[in-house]
């Protein structure tokens, strides 16, 4: 399924997509909320809404105004870098593992708002990221289960202010100024591939 959260009218419901044409999940279905979270916290309702996917979509995509999937993310958690050409552009040694790094709720904001450079920086770039939203924790967790945590995923502009980012080896001060990072506008749930045994 594709999700859209987003204003029309200046009403905030979530609506399911259909090419270029939603529905208005918010209006017909009891207790899903105006964003995702309620959605993503439960079964039931994650099985509702699978099953009012069909229905006659009559607004268009264009007519929405994003707003965040959820309106109060909790924990943001980046992995990188992914890539050795972007590692040594940020002067970095290539690592034996992952970095991670964090970004708090007052940084992002809703695909098509723009990006805040701060005054105290010229050097505001961004990156185009693939977000995970999971859902459901865990430890030990096998790769052949992984999609079980996870409702969906969703683009991200994670904007940088690389000044900031660089003057340690802590990316957090550069990746947390106020509206550097856009989520969305489209969550898609996971489609499970059906693995065909060989003959």
């Amino acid at each position: 399924m594709r999700f859209i959260v987003g204003h029309v009218a200046g009403i905030q419901s979530v609506f399911v997509v259909n090419c270029d044409q939603t529905h208005d999940l918010t209006a017909v279905l009891p207790g899903g909320g105006q964003d995702l979270s309620a959605l993503t916290a439960s079964d039931e309702l994650q099985a509702k809404a699978q099953a009012l996917q069909d229905l006659d979509a009559s607004i268009r995509v264009a007519d929405i105004t994003p707003a965040l999937p959820n309106e109060r993310p909790t924990t943001i958690i980046f992995l990188g870098p992914n890539y050795v050409e972007n590692t040594k552009e940020g002067g970095y040694d290539i690592p034996d593992g992952p970095a991670l790094f964090v970004r708090n709720a007052n940084s992002v904001l809703a695909a098509g708002a723009p990006l805040v450079r701060p005054g105290r920086s010229g050097k505001l770039g961004y990156e185009a990221e693939l977000m995970v939203i999971i859902v459901k924790g865990g430890r030990h967790i096998s790769e052949a289960d992984a999609l079980d945590h996870v409702f969906g995923h969703t683009v991200f502009n994670d904007g940088r202010v690389r000044d900031y980012q660089c003057e340690t080896h802590q990316w957090t001060p550069g990746k947390n100024f106020d509206n550097t990072g856009a989520i969305g506008p489209f969550v898609v749930t996971p489609t499970r591939c059906q693995r065909v045994p060989r003959v």
